[in-house]
């Protein structure tokens, strides 16, 4: 309507300069008013009726505004406006053709993108796109991960897995150079996952004179609940306890619970409420795993009533439950409890096989476990070759002397190159006691040793301390010590199991080392450790600076496991991490539809030196059961590694079988990885509408940000926008309807007055 009436949009109102062509000076305006004045107060000096004084006024004063109103369009009154020369330039339109923008929080509750369709309007019912082509030539194309060209509003998808604003805004940038843009027109909801800076692309273009107009499309979220990180340990062994730590951010609905669901292979293994405080939730849950191989799993957040985004509510990982198996090699000086409890421990587990080396003389040892005759014969290994056949070593109460320099050498490497793990535990010829400072095995411990001579050693009598194993905040947390799978199950168990007798004093952890477990009577700042642990090298060390672990066994009912699942747990973590001569990995865990995945692969002879003439062959399972063979080439980026590319179509998980052949065609050996792929989620990652970004690349480009009910106006604040390709305009407005209306107005109302007295 008040188009209708001035003429011209309001913008052109707004913006533009009054004033009149044909403005006489000011002294016979003057004149010409004084004149009009006395004739109109003359002729109202005598009427036939008697009239007030204010009644003449008015009279008056109405004849003068008619008369004024004519004048004022004889002076013919103007607008000078800054606008564009038409169809001289052209602008940029980028729609976001993403699947954020499938959101359905637009007004009317429609989606994103067919409110955008609708902005934009299409040849039966035109908009914005009618509007801005009445000055510009017009280049519109969508977006997502790539631009494309847009034949019509109705053409977009909203399947985009990105929204990358930077690349988009970079193509505008380059078509800035090819012909004359005046500007760069973006309907998004500013959901941006890409790898450019939008904001840097902004600056570029306000160099290039091409101010960025945004349309933020989409609302404020009401209340949602997104599983952004899921986080678990990729290997796992059947039975044992797999924690899962997840981060679960909400929209407001702080200090409410959520209900969470882990679902293996679509079914529902486990469900925990908790509850979310501040935006940031840390989450943890305990399960342990049944069914053997690669198994895909997923966390899942049981959606709101009022949510309105769902797709984020879920976030799926790889867990590798496939059955493997690990030889552990453990010296003991002497016969002993802890010896015979841990072996009978171990009894009946499929994935570790011990191989017991006990001293029961001079040059005379007990073997259980070995696979022929000559296997330890001369006692612990002398060859790096024999040593790296293992997965772990444990060393017992036995002292440092027992071994040879190289041997203890060697152990040193199996751990650091090879990526074995080591053990040591307590016993009255252990660690300080055993004379193992300033050796190598010392450099690989966790803890320090203290230096104590012989008499010191003698008279030491913590073997015959009484206590209770504490575990620590990280111990609580740790693989290795979950006796349950629920928490306060877990801290019962442990606070039931009998006390412990004696233990090796330790000195402090080593930088990097993590604390499991401490004496009762430890302090902060002098931790009196028992159970620690650290990365090694390539491989993992332990420390459990006690022997008496027995009595878990001993002094507990027949029917407690206690015993038996921590030593398990203990072994298999040591153990079975332990990297094969033949390695395939991934890059990633898991990968979006046509997303490139580059498959690793290692290759080491018996003594893990990395082999550079092997042939890599591979093959793919797709999740449809297609086998895909995929060709490997050897990396010259100064590492010896087997490097081979794929490009998965289908959605699921991928299973890769390696093999591995020297240059005499002996197969060295066979290993297996796996993949998943799904459709990405970024898009729904803090999906509301991010105007506060929008805001400053509209800002920081000269441009200008219009929420998506104020987009109706950009087509006019364009127009008259000052820029190298606008001129000067006059509009005329002496014809506008609303001076017509008021003459008209005013008239009429100066009759009625007269003809309410009976004037003529």
């Amino acid at each position: 309507m008040l188009e209708f009436l001035l003429k011209y949009s309001p913008v052109v109102i707004q913006e533009g300069k009054f004033a009149f062509r044909n403005f006489p000076p000011v002294i016979i305006l003057i004149a010409v008013a004084t004149v009009l004045a006395i004739v109109l107060w003359t002729s109202y000096r005598k009427t036939t009726l008697q009239l007030s004084r204010p009644f003449k006024t008015t009279l008056m004063i109405l004849k003068l505004a008619v008369i004024g109103l004519l004048l004022v369009a004889l002076l013919e009154p103007v607008l000078t406006v800054t606008t564009v020369v038409p169809q001289k330039s052209s602008l940029v339109v980028l729609v976001d053709d993403s699947r954020s923008m499938s959101i359905k929080d637009a007004q009317s509750q429609v989606s994103r993108l067919s409110y955008a369709a609708n902005l934009l309007g299409n040849p039966a019912r035109p908009g914005l796109l009618a509007d801005l082509g009445k000055n510009f030539k017009l280049q519109t194309f969508r977006f997502s991960s790539e631009v494309e060209f847009l034949r019509d509003a109705n053409s977009t998808t909203g399947q985009g897995a990105v929204s990358d604003l930077g690349k988009s805004l970079g193509f505008a940038a380059d078509l800035t150079d090819q012909s004359a843009v005046a500007g760069v027109v973006l309907l998004t909801d500013g959901a941006d996952n890409g790898e450019a800076d939008p904001l840097e692309t902004a600056a570029l273009l306000k160099n290039k004179n091409a101010p960025v107009y945004v349309v933020g499309i989409g609302s404020d979220l009401a209340e949602d609940i997104e599983i952004s990180k899921v986080t678990a340990n990729p290997s796992a062994i059947e039975n044992s306890v797999v924690e899962i730590s997840a981060i679960v951010k909400n929209k407001n609905l702080n200090n409410k619970p959520v209900e969470l669901e882990l679902r293996e292979e679509g079914a529902i293994v486990k469900k925990q409420t908790e509850e979310l405080k501040g935006a940031t939730t840390r989450v943890t849950m305990k399960f342990s795993p049944t069914k053997r191989g690669f198994v895909r799993y997923t966390l899942n957040a049981v959606a709101k009533e009022n949510e309105t985004i769902k797709e984020n509510n879920s976030k799926s990982f790889l867990i590798d439950n496939r059955s493997r198996s690990a030889r552990i090699l453990y010296v003991e000086g002497y016969p002993r409890a802890e010896f015979k409890y841990l072996r009978r421990a171990l009894h009946g587990d499929e994935n570790l096989e011990l191989v017991s080396l006990l001293r029961t003389g001079a040059d005379k040892f007990y073997r259980q476990g070995i696979k022929h005759q000559d296997e330890l014969q001369d006692g612990y290994p002398k060859s790096r070759n024999e040593l790296f056949k293992y997965d772990a070593i444990i060393f017992g109460s036995v002292e440092a002397g027992f071994f040879s320099k190289d041997k203890l050498e060697n152990t040193l490497e199996f751990v650091a190159q090879r990526g074995g793990g080591f053990l040591m535990l307590g016993g009255f010829i252990s660690f300080s006691q055993g004379g193992y400072a300033n050796t190598a095995i010392e450099k690989l411990l966790p803890a320090e040793l203290p230096y104590q001579s012989s008499s010191m050693l003698s008279a030491d009598l913590t073997f015959k301390d009484k206590f209770k194993l504490v575990l620590t905040p990280e111990g609580v947390a740790h693989p290795i010590m979950q006796l349950s799978t629920l928490e306060s199950d877990n801290a019962t168990l442990w606070q039931n199991l009998p006390e412990l007798e004696g233990y090796n004093p330790l000195g402090r952890a080593k930088p990097g080392a993590t604390i499991l477990a401490v004496h009762p009577l430890s302090e902060y700042q002098d931790p009196k450790i028992i159970l620690a642990l650290q990365r090694y090298g390539s491989g993992r060390s332990m420390a459990f600076a006690t022997s008496s672990s027995w009595h878990w066994q001993m002094s507990m009912p027949h029917a407690d496991m206690s015993h038996e699942r921590f030593w398990r747990q203990l072994l298999r973590w040591l153990a079975l991490s332990s990297p094969k001569p033949l390695e395939a990995h991934p890059d990633k865990e898991s990968y979006v539809p046509g997303e490139q995945v580059t498959l690793n692969v290692d290759a080491r002879d018996s003594s893990y030196n990395y082999i550079n003439d092997a042939t890599i062959k591979a093959s793919i399972t797709t999740p449809s059961g297609k086998i895909v063979e995929v060709p490997f080439n050897w990396s010259s980026n100064g590492k010896v590694e087997y490097i081979g590319t794929f490009h998965p179509e289908e959605q699921g998980l991928y299973v890769v079988d390696v093999s591995a052949y020297s240059a005499k065609g002996e197969l060295l050996g066979k290993t297996q990885t796996a993949f998943l792929v799904e459709e990405s989620k970024a898009e729904f990652t803090n999906a509301q509408l991010q105007s506060g970004l929008l805001k400053r690349i509209a800002e920081i480009s000269g441009g200008k940000y219009y929420h998506q009910d104020q987009a109706k106006t950009l087509a006019d604040e364009i127009a008259v926008t000052e820029s190298s390709y606008s001129k000067l305009v006059e509009y005329d407005l002496w014809d506008t309807p609303l001076l017509f209306l008021l003459v008209v107005v005013v008239l009429g109302a100066e009759w009625y007055v007269r003809r309410s007295r009976g004037l003529s």
